[in-house]
């Protein structure tokens, strides 16, 4: 009875702390991102990633993406997984500086399962279906094996048919995941010796031993305690009795505790402020996860997220596969920025309520404002240099003629909506007098009615100042609606251009052709390039009326 109170007391600590950051074996590939999305450290850092001791990839906001942080040679890498309906996970391997291989395993309709092999940015240059892939609701066996000329793919014993690649001798492992639910129960890695490099249970073992060495003692000195003081008033075999009925006691209470804890409490997003499933604010649900996370050290602290990530010694040869960030230059969300053809195109920062920062328009100046939300700053990209802004800007800038200078601004405001932004165009950004305004909104704005109200005003103001416009709809992973038809119904309306993106990143062309996003609404560095591109082909007979002003 008391080995049981211990261990379990023990467990209940440990599991109450079982986070990635106290893990310290895996690395996000989203904290490596200059222009970080949602979520980032909160899948460090919260135990939503690890609830029941399971890997979540699909967690705070999904498409998570993590490696492990040592270079291994194996021989076999073994995992046991469960995928749930219209979801994938992809195993990661032969990473290096110009891409890497890896096996999607899917339920997902849209996304077959496939071994594939990219570029660095996740580009798909090659694409083979696995046929003979089986998946269900339970749980799978995935093994690969190593040796010097070739892979072979297990699932659940069953060789799979892949093409002939050449393993590199030394690897860098990951999994990435999708919005959809899937789980990675264990993996064992063993190397050409035979030996185990890697044994994830993705439990808590960090000073497992002296956890349970704290509890036997605690209970131990409480129990003494309890038992001599019932003893002196109540006799021995009366004080025997009151021990054994406290631990049963203790024994049902704590296990509950634990089993409700390990079930349900674990995986719930009961934080203020931003979550998956929306802004919460000070609810009885937050208060107990507060209470709780000061019960046991262990509540979410982005600041000491921040800086636990930042103290891990990271691979080099993983750095250099995954991000060309060089963590040092942090983007100021706060401001504004622009690229012009004068400078090299190198990123300018800028209050958005101060025109002295902004420069004073030439006459052979041609200025683009891109106005949106987090999606248009650049959230996702590798750099903010990657961005589609960025991207459009450079590839315009290319059709200048001599004497002639294009300068891009960006004033787009993470986590606001059209409302807000239309507020700060007419009170301050038309001092910019730019020549063309872009548009990218529909994600944040709560109603259709709003957005379409707000967009009509931007064009009257626009309208009367003689300044171009373009709308886009914005490209995201939620189902077309009423949001998006009202931007196409308001651009035809004042007869403007209206660039549906939202439609060019979900063709049958473009979905599939590699990693595109990071959550529903922001674009990794591949999904950036993708949207530029197709921008670039629209804008570009528009800017050149501009230019031969």
């Amino acid at each position: 009875m008391f080995c049981s109170l211990v261990f379990l007391s023990a467990e209940i600590y440990l599991y109450s702390r079982n986070t990635l950051v106290e893990n310290g074996r895996w690395v996000s590939s989203k904290v490596l991102l200059q222009m970080e999305p949602l979520g980032a450290h909160h899948f460090l850092g919260t135990r939503n990633a690890l609830s029941r001791n399971q890997l979540h990839l699909d967690s705070w906001h999904g498409f998570q993406e993590v490696h492990f942080n040592e270079v291994i040679r194996p021989k076999s890498i073994e995992i046991k997984l469960k995928i749930n309906p219209n979801a994938y996970l992809c195993v990661l391997m032969n990473r290096n500086e110009s891409g890497y291989a890896g096996i999607r395993l899917s339920r997902d309709p849209k996304f077959k399962s496939v071994f594939f092999q990219a570029n660095r940015h996740g580009r798909f240059v090659n694409s083979v279906p696995l046929r003979q892939v089986q998946l269900n609701d339970g749980w799978h066996h995935l093994k690969l094996e190593y040796d010097a000329a070739s892979l072979g793919v297990f699932l659940d014993a069953r060789e799979l048919a892949v093409p002939q690649v050449v393993p590199s001798r030394d690897q860098l492992f990951g999994l990435r995941g999708a919005r959809g639910g899937s789980a990675v129960d264990r993996i064992r890695v063993t190397d050409t010796t035979g030996a185990i490099v890697l044994e994830e249970d993705f439990r808590n073992h960090r000073d497992r031993w002296r956890v349970i060495l704290f509890a036997s003692v605690l209970w131990l000195a409480l129990g003494t305690a309890v038992g001599v003081a019932a003893a002196r008033r109540q006799g021995v075999w009366r004080a025997f009795f009151l021990l054994f009925s406290l631990q049963v006691s203790l024994l049902i209470v704590a296990g509950a505790y634990y089993l409700f804890d390990f079930y349900y409490w674990s995986d719930q997003y009961a934080y203020k402020g931003a979550t998956p499933h929306g802004k919460v604010g000070s609810t009885l649900p937050v208060a107990f996860e507060n209470l709780r996370g000061k019960a046991f050290a262990t509540g979410y602290d982005r600041f000491r997220v921040r800086e636990r990530t930042s103290q891990i010694k990271l691979q080099p040869s993983l750095i250099r596969a995954t991000t060309s960030w060089d963590r040092q230059q942090i983007t100021p969300w706060k401001k504004a920025h622009s690229f012009s053809s004068k400078s090299g195109h190198v990123p300018r920062f800028m209050a958005r309520d101060d025109p002295n920062q902004w420069g004073i328009k030439a006459d052979t100046d041609t200025r683009i404002l891109f106005l949106g939300t987090s999606q248009t700053f650049g959230t996702g990209a590798e750099v903010l240099t990657d961005s589609f802004v960025a991207r459009t800007h450079r590839k315009l800038s290319f059709k200048l003629s001599d004497g002639k200078h294009l300068e891009t601004f960006n004033f787009s405001i993470p986590g606001s909506g059209s409302s807000a932004l239309l507020d700060q165009y007419q009170r301050h950004w038309l001092e910019l007098l730019p020549d063309l305004l872009i548009l990218n909104l529909t994600f944040n704005d709560p109603y259709e009615d709003l957005l379409a109200a707000n967009l009509r005003l931007f064009l009257q103001v626009n309208r009367e100042r003689g300044i171009k416009t373009v709308l886009m709809i914005e490209p995201n992973l939620q189902p077309r609606n009423g949001k998006h038809g009202a931007v196409d119904r308001v651009g035809r309306e004042f007869g403007v251009p209206v660039l549906n993106l939202y439609s060019h990143l979900n063709s049958k062309a473009i979905y599939d052709s590699g990693f595109l996003w990071w959550d529903m609404i922001h674009l990794s560095s591949l999904g950036q390039e993708t949207l530029a591109e197709e921008l670039v082909v629209e804008l570009e007979p528009l800017v050149e009326q501009l230019l031969q002003r």
